[in-house]
C-alpha cells in the first residue's frame, strides 16, 4: 500500500469546515467539506492548515486536531513540504499561491480558479510545466449517479434531447459555473452563446465580483439550452429540465432530486401522446461521496496516472463560455462563438 499523501488546506472557512455545521446540508453530504473528507480518507494525511484568521486557526487546532497551523503561506513553506494543497481562499489569490509550490504533487482548488482568462491560463500552464495534478472542485463530476446519467442513463431514458431549460443564482462565475460544467458534461462542448439581456448586478454581501445574465447555449451536439438566473434571496434553485423524444428528466432541489416523466397516451386528444408530468418516477442522484470521490480521483491520478475527472481544462471551457456570454450581452444578444 502506498504511503498516505500529506495535505494542507489553505483557507479554513465555510467550504473547508463550517458548512457541515448546517444540519440539513450534513444530512445529504456528511462528507461535504474538506476537513470532513480529509479526516476520513485513507489516502490522505491531513497535516496542516493555513489561514490569516486567528479564530480559524484556533478551530483547526482545537476542534479538528490539526498538528500544524500557520498564519501565512510563507510560514508553511518554512516548516512543511506537503504532497497536496487544497486552495479554498477568496478568488484572486490562487495564482500567487500555486507559484509558491513548483514541486508539489497536486492541488485541489475551489472555483473559479480566476476571474481573468490570462491568469487562468497561467495557472494551467504552470501546473502542466511542473507536472502537477490540478483538480477543480466541480463536485458533480465526482457524483457516480450523475456520471451514469451523462454516459448512459439519459439517452436510455429519454432518447434524443429536444429541449433543455436551466436555472442558477448567486452569480454566473460563482454558481453558474457549476451549472455550465454540468451542462457540458451532459450535452457536449459549447459552440455558440447568446445573451438574452444585459448583465445585471445582484446583491450578495459575500460575492461582490459577479453578475447575472440569462442566456442560450448551442453545443457541438446541436442541443440548445436556455438558462435563466434566479434571485436566491427569494429562494434557491439550481435545476435542469431535459425534454427528450421518449420522456423528460427534471433535476431539481439543487441536485438533491431527479424525476423521470414517461411518454403516455394523450389525455385530451385521440392518437396523440404527452409527457406524463403528473406521474413522476424518482431517479436517485444523491451521492454523499461526491466531494470525497474527487479526492480519491486526485490521489489515483498522482499515484497511478489516472485521468482527472475535473481537470482545470474544464474550467477553461467554462470561463471562455462566460466571456462569450458577456460579449453577447454587450452586443444586445448577438450570437458569439466560444473560443
Amino acid at each position: 500500500m502506498k504511503k498516505k499523501l500529506s495535505v494542507v488546506v489553505i483557507g479554513f472557512g465555510k467550504i473547508s469546515h463550517s458548512l457541515n455545521n448546517d444540519k440539513k446540508y450534513s444530512k445529504y453530504f456528511p462528507l461535504g467539506t474538506h476537513a470532513k473528507i480529509l479526516k476520513n480518507h485513507p489516502l490522505y494525511d491531513f497535516v496542516g492548515v493555513v489561514d490569516s484568521n486567528k479564530e480559524a486557526r484556533f478551530i483547526a487546532k482545537n476542534k479538528w486536531s490539526i498538528k500544524h497551523v500557520f498564519s501565512s503561506v510563507e510560514e508553511l513553506k518554512k516548516k512543511l513540504c506537503p504532497d497536496v494543497i487544497v486552495i479554498s481562499t477568496p478568488v484572486g489569490s490562487r495564482l500567487n499561491i500555486i507559484r509558491e509550490f513548483p514541486n508539489i504533487k497536486g492541488f485541489l482548488c475551489e472555483k473559479p480558479l480566476s476571474l481573468e482568462l490570462k491568469e487562468l491560463k497561467s495557472i494551467i500552464q504552470f501546473c502542466a510545466k511542473n507536472r502537477i495534478m490540478l483538480q477543480t472542485n466541480y463536485w458533480r463530476r465526482g457524483n457516480v449517479y450523475l456520471q451514469k446519467l451523462a454516459f448512459s442513463t439519459l439517452e436510455k431514458k429519454i432518447g434524443n434531447v429536444q429541449a433543455v431549460f436551466a436555472t442558477y443564482g448567486n452569480g454566473i462565475f460563482n454558481n453558474g459555473a457549476h451549472l455550465l460544467d454540468f451542462i457540458f458534461m451532459l450535452f457536449g462542448k459549447p459552440k455558440l452563446v447568446s445573451a438574452q439581456s444585459k448583465a445585471k448586478n445582484f446583491f450578495n454581501k459575500s460575492i461582490t465580483y459577479d453578475i447575472h445574465i440569462p442566456f442560450t447555449i448551442t453545443t457541438d451536439c446541436g442541443i440548445n439550452i436556455n438558462v435563466q438566473p434566479l434571485n436566491f434571496e427569494k429562494y434557491r434553485e439550481v435545476g435542469v429540465d431535459i425534454w427528450g423524444e421518449k420522456g423528460r428528466i427534471n433535476i431539481t432541489q439543487e441536485f438533491l432530486k431527479a424525476l423521470f416523466f414517461p411518454v403516455k397516451k394523450n389525455r385530451g386528444l385521440m392518437q396523440e401522446k404527452e409527457i406524463a408530468s403528473d406521474s413522476p418516477q424518482n431517479i436517485n442522484i444523491i451521492d454523499y461521496k461526491s466531494y470525497y470521490n474527487l479526492y480519491s480521483n486526485l490521489a489515483n491520478s498522482i499515484n497511478n496516472k489516472a485521468s482527472l475527472v475535473s481537470p482545470a481544462s474544464n474550467e477553461l471551457i467554462v470561463h471562455k463560455t462566460i466571456l462569450a456570454i458577456k460579449r453577447s450581452a454587450d452586443k444586445s444578444g448577438v450570437w458569439e462563438r466560444v473560443i
